[in-house]
């Protein structure tokens, strides 16, 4: 028999008996696993007043919650903002700024995310990291009105929560608040009293410990290349001390103040341009008692 037939007859009898040895078929299990971009969709912002009522007169501190939450099946990172409108008169002849931040009214977000505060673009905002999935939460804030505008008209401003994700950003939720100057009363002039009579002498009322410091404005006043000016206000009179830096975390310089007074401004110096600043104020009554304030920006 030919060499080749012997080949082809042996080749024929090993595929018929086994058939691994002739063929081999490798499998191979091929995983595919793809990144989806998160979208607005996967995210809910729901933006509420919490303080009953309208045409809130200057001095009233109006209370705003936003409900947040993620949609997603696994963490994610964003960043959570509100932020607050110039006003408009009933007849849109007047855009005007009828509201600030109360310092110390903003609660931390998820995490212990504190708030960053930035007085002049009216925004707070919170870094939020590893959000769980499938969760909500909620932040809360307040803002008082202010005496800007003092006409008769009716001021209507806009308050919006939103979510800065990774390539996105969800539309906005808003609140329409509205405001209303209050003409405080003409005093009327009081009646003549009578002089009373000497009595018996009375003791002398005990003085009262001062209360607690409260900050009742902290505002960028004016900025320049290497430096801006900070206005405070406290009640009641306070030292100040102010730490900053261009880290959140690592507020490495400070500067102060040198009396005791309600109303203080104190100049930032040795900025660089076109660099993002974080500050912190802490202020201190002469009996050395000390309120300190959100970071701003």
């Amino acid at each position: 028999m030919p060499k080749f037939k012997k080949l082809f007859l042996l080749f024929l009898i090993a595929s018929i008996f086994f058939p691994n040895l002739v063929h081999s078929e490798e499998r191979r299990d091929l995983n595919v696993t793809a990144t989806v971009p998160a979208d607005p969709s996967d995210f809910s912002v729901q933006m509420e007043q919490l303080t009953s009522g309208d045409n809130f007169p200057q001095g009233t501190n109006i209370e705003y919650e936003i409900t947040y939450g993620s949609e997603l099946n696994t963490p994610v990172n964003f960043t959570l903002e509100t932020q607050w409108y110039e006003g408009e008169t009933e007849d849109q002849s007047t855009t005007v700024s009828v509201v600030d931040y109360l310092s110390g009214s903003a609660t931390d977000a998820y995490g212990g995310a504190s708030p960053v505060i930035d007085t002049v673009n009216k925004k707070i905002t919170w870094g939020i990291t590893n959000f769980p999935p499938n969760a909500s939460q909620t932040v809360r804030f307040k803002l008082r009105t202010n005496t800007n505008y003092q006409g008769s008209q009716i001021v209507t401003f806009k308050v919006a929560g939103r979510i800065d994700g990774p390539g996105f950003i969800t539309p906005d939720s808003n609140v329409f608040s509205t405001y209303l100057y209050s003409a405080p009363p003409t005093p009327t002039p009081s009646p003549t009293a009578s002089i009373p009579s000497p009595g018996p002498t009375s003791s002398p009322t005990p003085t009262t410990a001062p209360s607690n410091p409260e900050f009742q404005s902290i505002q960028i006043r004016t900025i320049s290349d290497d430096s801006a000016q900070i206005y405070i206000q406290t009640l009641p009179a306070t030292k100040s001390v102010i730490k900053y830096g261009t880290s959140l975390k690592s507020l490495t310089k400070s500067v102060s103040s040198s009396t005791f007074t309600t109303d203080q401004f104190i100049t930032l110096t040795g900025l660089s341009p076109k660099t993002v600043y974080y500050f912190q104020v802490t202020s201190t009554t002469p009996a050395g008692k000390q309120i300190t304030s959100d970071v701003y920006t």
